[in-house]
């Protein structure tokens, strides 16, 4: 259900990369996506505060994760910048 991108030029507007650009960094960030999930759960089981397996509690807005990749890119782009000024 989620976004629907109709072009290139859309793509472009929304992320500032363009279609392959998007799909050429979505493993690497599933990648990293991953690895710090299970990071943050095993930190958790170490220091006695984690009460839920991976996969416990709610689920997110955000099911694929082209979806999260899409949201992080246009997140950086419109709102990453203001954090940026000194």
């Amino acid at each position: 259900m989620g976004l629907q991108i109709r072009d290139d030029r859309q793509m472009k507007a929304l992320t500032g990369l363009s279609q392959d650009q998007c799909d050429l960094l979505l493993p690497f960030f599933s990648t990293i996506y991953e690895t710090t999930q299970q990071k943050t759960y095993a930190e958790g089981v170490a220091s006695g505060t984690r009460r839920r397996k991976p996969g416990g509690g709610s689920k997110g807005k955000l099911p694929t994760m082209a979806e999260k990749w899409q949201f992080v890119l246009s997140y950086y782009k419109y709102l990453g910048k203001s954090n940026l000024v000194f």
